[in-house]
Order: C-alpha cells, then structure tokens, then sequence
C-alpha cells in the first residue's frame, strides 16, 4: 500500500508541476494578447500545446494507478481522493487534499483558458466589428452558428 502511495505522491507532484506551468503560460499568452504580440503568442499557444499533450499523458498515468490500486475488487475506483478515502493512514488523507487542490487548480486554469480562447475569438474580429460600427449598420452581428435568441445569445456570447 505505501509503494502505491509513494507513486501517487509522485504522480501529483507531476501534475501540480504541470498545473502551474499551464497557469504561468495562460498569464503569458494574456499578456501577449494584451500587447497584441503574435510572435509571443504563437510561443506561448506551441507551449499550451506541448503542456497540454503533458496532461493528457499524465490522465493515463492516473488510469494506470487506479487500476494498480492494491484494495481494487474487481473495479479500479472511480478517482484517485475516492481511493485514497478508503485507506485509514495520515498519508493517504493528506494525498487526497493535494487531489483536491490539484483539482481545483486545473478548474481555475480551465476557465482562465476558455476565457481567454473567448477574448481572443473577438479581437480577431474586432477590425470588422469596428467598421459595422462607424458605417451606422445597427443589427448585431451573429457571432457563433449556435446562437439562442431566447437567452440572449450562445454560450460564448453570453461568456463575452
């Protein structure tokens, strides 16, 4: 049980490395947005890139130690804080803490990202957004395919 323990130590300690360089990433390309710097925002999205294909492959590290998980029946559990509850040691509750701050970390870093992703979709647009303006055409433009009349437009135009 403590080997398995020590590999999930290791394991978060990856993922709240890889947590925290995504979120220093997203503060970069949202400086690189701000200043309108495409050569700094190529890098920074290459660097989202690579830090993201991290991520994926560190979510099938996680499969693989919910299915070494030793006190596993005949199912490997649902998540790594639902594995570490079922184990009665100090160590296993303060793993599970991290899983929940990890977790909570990477929602933070998700809507950073979908925030961000929204913002950039408008300024690529905001050249004609500007001329609609000036020529005096009143109707709004349809920004996304999916939009809801009844609740004030789609998701994203809601979120922008």
């Amino acid at each position: 049980m403590l080997n398995w323990m020590d590999h999930v130590d290791t394991y978060l300690q990856q993922l709240n490395e890889t947590s925290d360089a995504l979120a220093g990433t997203l503060v970069g390309l949202e400086q690189a947005t701000r200043k309108a710097d495409s050569e700094e925002i190529n890098s920074a999205c290459a660097k989202l890139g690579s830090l993201l294909r991290v991520l994926e492959q560190q979510l099938s590290q996680r499969e693989a130690l919910l299915v070494e998980f030793p006190d596993a029946a005949d199912t490997a559990p649902a998540n790594l804080q639902s594995a570490l509850g079922t184990i009665e040691h100090p160590r296993a509750n303060e793993l599970a803490k991290r899983c929940t701050l990890i977790s909570s970390e990477l929602r933070g870093i998700h809507q950073k990202a979908i925030s961000l992703f929204v913002g950039q979709y408008h300024l690529t647009s905001v050249t004609e957004e500007l001329l609609r303006l000036m020529s005096g055409v009143s109707a709004k433009p349809i920004t996304y395919d999916a939009a809801d009349d009844d609740t004030g437009g789609s998701f994203l135009d809601r979120a922008a």
